[in-house]
């Protein structure tokens, strides 16, 4: 029976040490949610400069040409 007995107590020190570091995570991980909306209400963070838009365009654009010069390819190559 003690073996048993110091299996438990191990799984339960085991189990404490990780509650403990799980609870030290939530609380870091708060903290850095914490300063992240404090730089988006400061407007450091998330903020869009117009650069994004631009370059979605560009990215649309280049996607665009490229699907229609290969359906172009594709279906009107002459099989001479």
């Amino acid at each position: 029976m003690s073996e048993d007995q110091e299996l438990v107590k191990e799984v339960r020190e085991y189990f404490e040490e990780e509650q403990r570091l799980r609870a030290a995570d939530i609380e870091a991980a708060k903290k850095h949610d914490e300063e992240l909306l404090r730089k988006r209400e400061a407007g450091e963070y998330g903020v869009s400069r117009g650069m994004d838009l631009i370059a979605s365009q560009l990215m649309f654009l280049v996607a665009t040409l490229a699907t229609v010069g290969l359906i172009w390819m594709v279906f009107n190559m002459d099989p001479r």
